[in-house]
Formats: C-alpha cells, structure tokens, sequence
C-alpha cells in the first residue's frame, strides 16, 4: 500500500478588514408611525466584526455584534441617509443605506354641504396632506367621476340631475382615506308650505307635541330623503294638563 506525502495545513491568525458583502434593504420605505423594520448587514472576516450603526444625523444609534438593525415607529424626521460600520482588529468597513418615511393622508378639511338655485355654479374642495403627495378621486353618490382629480371638484351650472352627496378619495402609497360627504341641494321654484304647527306661541300644547310643516309638493330628490323632510298632516300628542 503506498502513502501519499504529508500535506500541512497552515491557518494564519492574521486579522483580516471585513468586506460589507451588501445591506438588505439598501432602501428601505416605512409608513410612518408604525410597525418595526429590520435591516440586515452581510459580513464576515476573521475575526468577526462588530457593527456600529448612525443614523441620518450621523448618530450612533446600535453597536455591537448583531448584523441586524430594528427600526420602528419612524417619523418623517427620521428619513434619510444611515449608514453602518464593520470593525475588526484589522480595521473598519462602512455602507451607507437610505431610510423613506412616508406618511398616510389625512384631512384638515372636508367637503360642505351646498344649497343652490338652479343655474349656480358649484364647487367643493378638501384639504388633505401626506408624504408623498397625494392623489384624488371624487365621487357622486359613490360612482367616480371620471377626470375629477384635483383638489376641488366645480360644477359651472348645477341642474336638478346634479342632486346628490359628493366626496372625495385621497390617497398614496401610503393608505386611503374618504370624505365625508357634501349634499348639493337646489332651491325649488315651485315648492311653498305652510306656516309651522303649532305656530309660535300656541299654548296648551304637550312638551313633545311634534312640529309639523305642510308642503305643496315632494321635494325633488324625494328618494333621498326620509319621511320626516315631509309632512302633510298635523298630529298632537294627547296629555292632561291641570
């Protein structure tokens, strides 16, 4: 049997710079004020690094030999650039990364009702804010309007087919968020009705006799309203008085 030449097997202890192989994510996008987000370092180097991680104001923010970093309930103050740094003995390594906050719509201002003659012209509007910008989308009793994009919806001549509720969905990458709705109501040309009852200053009428007024027709958008809205009778409620 024949044996092969002894082979010797030499391990240095020299120290060896760490290599930052990548970070995952190199951007990282994060809505604000909510949950934790990891960034992972991948490097390895005898002996094993420390890593030591700034944030956007070049603040340490971690140390120590975990390659990973937790970031949570970041706000739009905390985006930026961060960076991390791998040491050893032999020396130090670093790799920038970015933080993106962004941030849901919110509405500081919402859509108001509108009481119109025929002919008028209309316009609701919303405030609203987010990072980034948002996009609109209005809506007449819930169906889209197809090209009404911007912050304000106009109407340059409302008719009586232009009765409805209005509101206005804002959104990003973000979230969503939905108005209230705005009612947009036309005077009637024809419709009158009688003086409340019971008047002004009845008296022997029970404390919660309801209020009654008598119109001469429905209002136009009729389906739309409840019974209250209407009434064509008077109707008291018995009580005993003393």
């Amino acid at each position: 049997m024949a044996t092969s030449s002894v082979v010797q097997l030499l391990i240095c202890s020299t120290a060896v710079v760490p290599v930052i192989n990548y970070v995952q994510p190199t951007n990282a996008t994060v809505i604000a004020g909510t949950g934790a987000t990891n960034i992972y370092v991948n490097s390895n180097w005898v002996p094993s690094p420390l890593f030591y991680w700034y944030d956007n104001s070049s603040s340490l923010i971690q140390s120590g030999p975990s390659p990973t970093l937790t970031l949570a309930n970041l706000q739009l103050a905390n985006a930026g650039a961060y960076s991390v740094t791998a040491g050893n003995s032999a020396g130090m390594v670093s790799s920038n990364f970015t933080v993106v906050v962004i941030v849901t719509p919110s509405i500081s201002s919402q859509p108001t009702d509108l009481l119109l003659h025929l002919g008028d012209p209309a316009n609701f509007s919303v405030t609203a804010s987010a990072v980034p910008g948002p996009a609109y989308q209005w809506f007449k009793n819930n169906t889209l309007i197809p090209g009404a994009t911007a912050t304000n919806y106009s109407i340059a001549s409302v008719a009586y087919s232009d009765i409805a509720t209005y509101s206005v969905v804002v959104s990003n990458s973000a979230g969503t968020i939905t108005s209230a709705g705005a009612v947009l109501a036309i005077y009637s040309p024809t419709m009158a009705g009688t003086p409340a009852s019971p008047g002004n200053g009845a008296s022997g009428i029970c404390y919660d006799t309801p209020l009654f007024i008598t119109f001469n027709q429905a209002p136009l958008d009729w389906q739309n309203w409840e019974s209250p809205h209407l009434q064509s009778h008077q109707h008291v409620h018995a009580c005993g008085y003393d």
